[in-house]
């Protein structure tokens, strides 16, 4: 559960940040104008990728979780069944 947490923070905050700057870049210098709400967006989205531990840190958390699982307490592997490349 808490692996899902984390791999759920990290993965909104980096898409949070990098729809808040294209929007941004998008609307060039008006992007900087309070009234878009562009600038709190970006303030939040940013906010959101050092909030409670750097998120490259939680992912190789989760990553070590995983191979934990995997190698010591004889969890398989899933079977890639839709891979094309089987």
């Amino acid at each position: 559960m808490l692996s899902l947490c984390c791999v759920d923070k990290t993965l909104l905050g980096w898409h949070a940040e990098k729809t808040a700057t294209v929007c941004r870049e998008r609307c060039g210098g008006q992007g900087y104008l309070a009234i878009n709400g562009l600038g709190e967006n970006l303030v939040g989205s940013h906010a959101s990728l050092t909030a409670e531990g750097d998120n490259r840190v939680l992912m190789v958390k989760v990553c070590k979780d995983i191979l934990t699982n995997i190698f010591k307490k004889g969890h398989k592997l899933p079977e890639l069944s839709q891979c094309p490349k089987r």
